[in-house]
């Protein structure tokens, strides 16, 4: 499993760009890498373009696998 933040389709860049960044930061305080550890999960931070491109590919792949077991279309 993964989990990512998410904006707004029209948020500006300048404002990704901060929030981003801000994000990267505290997901790289020892106390925030410990509370996930605990909770058996690891941080990999990315860029906004590194999400947008993780995004796209998971959701080619989980399209193909609906449509492969005959569930397109239901998402």
């Amino acid at each position: 499993a993964w989990y990512g933040l998410f904006m707004a389709k029209d948020t500006p860049q300048e404002i990704v760009n901060i929030v981003n960044k801000a994000e990267n930061k505290a997901l790289s305080e020892s106390a925030v890498a410990k509370r996930f550890a605990n909770a058996g999960a690891a941080i990999q931070t990315s860029t906004p373009k590194e999400m947008d491109d993780f995004v796209a590919a998971e959701s080619a792949r989980w399209k193909k696998n609906l449509e492969e077991l005959g569930l397109a279309g239901i998402c």
